[in-house]
């Protein structure tokens, strides 16, 4: 399950969100994948299957190279405090 940390207001502009974390006092510019993972998450946890049907064409769900790289995203997210990803 991939939930936002409460604590995380996001706006976007242009090809690019910018993420604060209330808790911290961090701010992060966030590309598109990122920024539409955390919005998405915002409105209701997901799991990493829910937004790879979202995120992810057709084609790319059955592609493992979107696959790893919404991994990636996921743990980078996740190390930056913006949300947790709980393993299941």
């Amino acid at each position: 399950m991939v939930a936002p940390d409460p604590g995380v207001l996001l706006r976007h502009w242009g090809n690019a969100y910018i993420a604060y974390n209330i808790a911290s006092g961090d701010t992060h510019q966030l590309g598109m994948l990122a920024g539409d993972i955390v919005e998405h998450l915002l409105v209701t946890h997901m799991t990493q299957l829910d937004l790879l049907e979202i995120l992810g064409s057709d084609e790319a769900a059955n592609n493992a190279q979107f696959c790893e790289i919404l991994e990636s995203t996921l743990t980078d997210l996740a190390n930056l405090g913006l949300i947790t990803v709980r393993r299941v």
